[in-house]
């Protein structure tokens, strides 16, 4: 009876350790595919920082980019691409233009009325949106603040350091009463010989 409830409770704590494994990973996966966006067929991961592309992708979300040949790009397509002074901008394109032999874009947000003032010239474009991972550049964005580094990297740090001292005292006691334990048995050793030593019988004149 208590074999087979021991193996219940065993195999009960195997499924939720199964399951917070999976719950782990299902977590982090995401924050690990905006580290490294090769893992998910992309070249680039960018945090949306306004509503300009709502309803496709909103402030906050991560968006995942993929090279492209500029002469691949078709109307409809949504790119990412950077102005002159580096800044970049994620927006679907409305027209393709050839001028002055160059393949240009004209852009625009699908949120907003009217599309963007220049063209994109074909050497601008950095590549494709491919995906969309909502709401995880509010995390990134929090983790990258003064606040966000106390939380993800200060405190953690802090538990961690405090975690090994409590280790490292707890080894010391530990250490310490086994010198105790070993003190005293071996006094008891020593006065058990004497006791059986005041006990054994005395010769006789008889022997």
């Amino acid at each position: 009876m208590i074999k087979s409830i021991r193996e219940a409770v065993s195999e009960r704590r195997t499924i939720v350790n199964v399951v917070g494994v999976l719950v782990l990973l299902a977590v982090v996966a995401p924050f690990i595919i905006v580290g490294v966006p090769q893992l998910a067929g992309a070249s680039q991961s960018h945090v949306v920082l306004s509503d300009s592309m709502s309803p496709t992708f909103e402030s906050g979300d991560v968006i995942l980019v993929e090279d492209v040949d500029p002469a691949s790009i078709e109307e409809g397509d949504v790119i990412t691409y950077a102005d002159g002074s580096g800044e970049r901008t994620t927006h679907r394109v409305v027209e393709v233009v050839e001028r002055d032999g160059e393949r240009q874009f004209r852009t625009q947000g699908d949120a907003n009325d009217d599309p963007d003032g220049d063209l994109v010239p074909a050497s601008a474009v950095e590549g494709r949106h491919t995906h969309t991972l909502p709401y995880i550049g509010h995390v990134v964005l929090f983790a990258g603040s003064r606040l966000g580094l106390a939380l993800f990297v200060i405190v953690p740090g802090a538990l961690l350091a405090v975690s090994e001292v409590w280790d490292l005292y707890r080894a010391w006691k530990r250490a310490e009463g086994d010198d105790d334990t070993t003190d005293r048995d071996g006094d008891g050793d020593s006065t058990g010989a004497r006791a059986a030593g005041n006990g054994a019988p005395e010769p006789t004149e008889d022997d």
